[in-house]
């Protein structure tokens, strides 16, 4: 059966309008800074889940998972604070940009992969570290995507202070398909026994 006309375009404003609550719920419940882990976990989870695969309701399944890996996600928030902290202050110019470089890539990769895997805090670390070295490439290009977004806001004024809302949902969802491609290698191909794997839907 055919869409209705006009359906594809309200799915769009739907989605988008999702995207732009998600977003807007992630900045609010990274204002502390040390839930920001959590805040990532969260967002990347009911992107995923409800707004790509239709499952559940955007803001439940996003304080589901914000709660869930709380705290998880404050130990994660607090070494990256450590880490970037001791980079500003105790580290040349070229090998701060380079260490900071290499902990955005391995950033990219964690919180999606602590909000998929139950998994031990030193698991999900050696997993993270193995799927930012195994796809490389994956993590090369949302690095420097990741980057000049972060640049355009913050430098050239080329977004505007209205488009803040609107990134986080943007870039968690475009950057999951890419993201996606590497989590499955490591998932099982199916779903145990009383567990909803959605994730394994196409």
């Amino acid at each position: 059966m055919s869409e209705k006309p006009g359906q594809k375009f309200i799915d769009l404003m739907n989605k988008t309008g999702q995207l732009v609550i998600l977003g807007l719920l992630f900045i609010l419940t990274s204002i502390p800074v040390v839930t920001a882990g959590s805040s990532c976990c969260a967002l990347y989870y009911s992107v995923v889940k409800s707004v790509r695969r239709g499952r559940g309701y955007p803001t439940k399944e996003y304080f589901r998972a914000f709660l869930k890996n709380l705290p998880k996600g404050i130990i994660f928030s607090l070494f990256f604070i450590a880490f970037f902290t001791t980079m500003l202050y105790n580290t040349t110019s070229m090998l701060r940009i380079a260490a900071a470089a290499a902990m955005a890539g391995f950033a990219l990769w964690l919180f999606p992969v602590t909000s998929r895997f139950e998994k031990k805090f030193t698991e999900l670390v050696m997993l993270t570290f193995v799927v930012t070295l195994r796809f490389w490439y994956v993590t090369l290009l949302l690095a420097g995507a990741g980057g000049l977004l972060i640049y355009l806001f913050m430098y050239t004024g080329f977004l505007p202070l209205m488009a803040l809302p609107f990134l986080p949902g943007l870039w968690t969802y475009f950057s999951s398909f890419l993201i996606e491609k590497g989590l499955k290698r490591y998932q099982p191909k199916e779903a145990p026994e009383g567990v909803d794997a959605w994730w394994l839907e196409d």
